[in-house]
């Protein structure tokens, strides 16, 4: 299926309920597992690793966007 794709190695999707998104990638995508813990799940999808994995709260990227200012004294 994902064999095709030459340049991507590896697609992480974030989520907030890690155990239901194991179950549903373990249901609608049978890939083999390469790797599993308490917090993400690894399918090997021919050469692209699919990584469902529970996000961890921190600044989103919009945060991050926003200009800071350095002051040097």
């Amino acid at each position: 299926m994902l064999e095709s794709v030459g340049k991507l190695n590896y697609a992480i999707v974030l989520c907030d309920d890690i155990d239901r998104m194991k179950a549903f990638y373990r249901e609608f995508f049978p890939f083999p597992v390469v790797s599993e813990t308490e917090t993400s799940l690894a399918l090997g999808a021919g050469h692209v690793l699919l990584w469902p994995c529970a996000s961890v709260s921190g600044p989103t990227m919009a945060e991050e966007a926003v200009p800071r200012r350095l002051v040097y004294s």
